[in-house]
């Protein structure tokens, strides 16, 4: 045999002594699962767990330990030497190497580690917080650091890890298409919702100076947020990409202190391009979270955690949910598709239930005030029986600006509306218990009308040269006005030639603000033209003015020189004086050149400035002479080039997993929660 050869084969053969000598390192979840395998594969072997002691408990001859790496939901059995146990406690990290053998019979585990080596890799002290016994979780909540450590806390973050994996293969496999996954950024410069709740974002050296008075003193030029909803910037990926979804952080500076409220939460945001009727965008939202589900449902790691969840409810029940955690899957697996009401009936059907004595609240429904938590968990619990439903058609006075009006089945026929209570085509998905989980709508994809509605919402800034000609005058700023719609029992029974009507109607409405725009333009035109052409007279006067007084000066200087040779005509005439003289006239007339070049200059620079400034004001659609869009301009540009319907939705992530594990508090479901007054590690 070649020397090398012979080489090779022994390091093999070494290798593999080595190996049948050294113990297996094995996950504790690999451990229980083998063990419950008949017959069980790694009886009588030599095996090594790494973890943490969850507790220690000492006697005479014996000891026994309980290791678990975050892998499994129940623990597993060291049984130790005392001098072995010595010098272990409870929340210790650990190497554990033994022989793994079958329990006695009757024990509550079917195998045990019986140590042979046991190294303590980091020690714990007896100031160790979390115990062998049940912690709340207010409790747990004051130490989010070490609460994962807990057996619940292992298992929920296992469940969270298989839920961000689970969304990614619902939207591969949607019906509506494929979805492309895009990361929107974090840092913003637009509340999306416009509540104002936004936290800005400054560098650290700033909290010591203070904010600069200008803009452009701005670490990114101008005042910046973190993202409340990456909602607009998937609009633009969107416009190019069809279906995008993102799974981002979003923050909101509330201070709501309530179970279902965080300041930094996860949502799962979706926009779809050419989707024009708010029935396909319901579907699409329930297509997602049904097949988001059934995913869920087939991980063993779910079943682990509903067993835990039912054992819970037994002993803390004041913990946990009190509807059943299986009929609530079971409401996504197979239960009938959701029920679909508009805002309006959902606001009599409380009404009535008031009236009737059936339901008493401690805000009153009514329609212009919107829907409180009491009043969703009415309508779900109550008057739904307990399934998922989808509110929809709110009134437009609530919403954000950038939503769509609502319509009937036909895109382009906006819905019949009463003056006052016009709707925008938007829903909230209300779930058993916890009220609204997800919420969506059509935007609004025409630029004049969006325009319109950032003006009412008050988004769109005035330029300062609005504001210097506006100053010390009353100015009330022209608005489009909404088509009024009368509905009379004659118009009601001839539907179809009243939605005519109301298309000539707006047909006319718009024409005619587009003839009062135009006008207006005119006006400004007019007038600047005679504001420059009494300038430039004004000018002229003073031009000739000064003219005129420099002729008579020459004049007075001619007579003065004409005396002065006829006083010295009897004299003889001073040559130097002469010279003199007409050297002080020239300089005169020069010095009285330059300034009417300077002049004239200044003019020109005058005239090219008022040249900008009006192509500036006449430079973006839509816009009243000194309106700016400012910040918002890129959002308007994705109407003004090649604009199509589309719509999307968000979902709280964290409420959803909140609702299927039956945890009450959402702080509880989130690793480090952030809420108003606590964002401690």
């Amino acid at each position: 045999m070649l020397p090398w050869r012979r080489a090779f084969s022994t390091s093999i053969a070494r290798l593999e002594r080595a190996a049948a000598t050294r113990p297996q390192i094995l996950k504790c979840a690999d451990v229980d699962l083998k063990s419950k395998q008949t017959p069980c594969t790694l009886e009588g072997q030599k095996i090594k767990l790494r973890g943490l002691l969850r507790s220690v408990r000492k006697q005479k001859e014996t000891a026994f330990a309980a290791i678990n790496d975050g892998t499994s939901l129940t623990p597993l059995q060291v049984i130790l030497k005392p001098e072995q146990a010595a010098g272990l406690t409870t929340g210790a990290a650990v190497e554990v190497s033994g022989i793994w053998k079958a329990s006695k019979p009757g024990l509550e585990q079917s195998h045990e580690l019986h140590a042979t080596t046991v190294t303590v890799v980091g020690e714990s002290d007896k100031t160790y917080p979390i115990q062998k016994k049940y912690h709340t979780p207010e409790f747990l909540r004051q130490h989010p650091h070490l609460r994962f450590r807990t057996p619940f806390n292992t298992v929920f973050a296992r469940f969270r890890s298989a839920s961000l994996s689970s969304f990614p293969k619902a939207f591969r496999e949607s019906s509506f298409g494929k979805f492309i996954q895009v990361h929107p950024p974090i840092i913003t410069s637009s509340d999306c919702e416009g509540a104002g709740e936004t936290f800005a974002v400054v560098p650290r050296e700033t909290l010591g100076s203070g904010l600069p008075e200008r803009e452009q003193d701005h670490f990114f030029r101008a005042p910046k947020y973190l993202s409340v909803s990456s909602q607009l910037h998937l609009e633009a990926f969107s416009a190019a990409l069809g279906n995008v979804y993102a799974m981002a952080p979003a923050f909101r500076a509330e201070r709501s202190d309530t179970p279902r409220h965080l300041s930094e939460f996860y949502m799962v945001e979706v926009e779809s391009n050419f989707i024009s009727n708010l029935e396909d965008l319901t579907n699409l939202t329930e297509d997602i979270l049904r097949r988001y589900v059934r995913h869920m449902h087939k991980l063993p790691i779910t079943g682990e955690l509903l067993k835990m969840q039912e054992n819970a409810k037994k002993e803390h029940a004041e913990t946990q949910t009190s509807e059943d955690l299986h009929s609530r899957w079971e409401h996504f697996l197979k239960g009938r598709r959701w029920r679909r009401m508009t805002y309006t009936q959902a606001i009599a059907r409380l009404q009535n239930a008031v009236s009737e004595g059936q339901a008493n609240f401690e805000y009153a429904p009514t329609w212009s005030a919107g829907l409180q938590l009491e009043h969703e968990r009415y309508l779900v619990d109550v008057i739904n029986k307990g399934r998922p439903m989808f509110v929809t058609n709110y009134p437009k006075a609530v919403k954000p600006f950038y939503m769509a009006p609502s319509h009937t089945r036909n895109p382009t026929k906006p819905a019949k509306s009463i003056p006052g209570k016009e709707t925008v085509a938007c829903f909230d998905l209300l779930l058993p218990e916890l009220g609204e989980v997800a919420g969506g709508s059509l935007r609004e994809h025409r630029l004049p009308q969006l325009i319109q509605n950032m003006r009412k919402h008050g988004l769109i800034k005035k330029t300062a040269v609005a504001v210097e000609a506006t100053e010390g005058q009353q100015v009330t700023e022209p608005e489009a006005k909404e088509p009024e719609v009368k509905e009379t029992e004659a118009q009601k029974t001839e539907v179809q030639e009243s939605e005519i009507k109301e298309t000539e109607v707006e047909e006319s409405e718009v024409k005619e603000s587009d003839a009062k725009e135009s006008e207006a333009q005119k006006t400004e035109v007019q007038k600047s033209e005679v504001k420059e052409t009494e300038v430039n007279t004004a000018e002229a006067k003073e031009t000739e003015a000064e003219e005129t007084e420099v002729k008579k000066a020459e004049v007075k200087e001619t007579d003065v020189e004409e005396t002065e040779v006829k006083e010295t005509e009897p004299q003889e005439t001073d040559a130097k004086k002469s010279e003199a003289t007409e050297l002080a006239r020239k300089e005169k007339k020069a010095k009285r050149k330059a300034e009417k070049e300077q002049k004239a200059k200044e003019k020109a620079a005058r005239e090219k400035e008022a040249k900008e400034k009006a192509a500036k004001e006449q430079l973006y659609p839509h816009l009243l002479p000194g309106e700016d869009l400012g910040h918002l301009q890129w959002y308007a540009d994705l109407r003004r080039w090649g604009s199509s319907p589309h719509g999307g939705f968000g979902i709280g992530f964290d409420r959803l997993l909140s609702y299927l594990t039956g945890v009450q508090n959402v702080r509880d479901v989130v690793p480090f929660p952030r809420y108003a007054g606590k964002a401690d590690c």
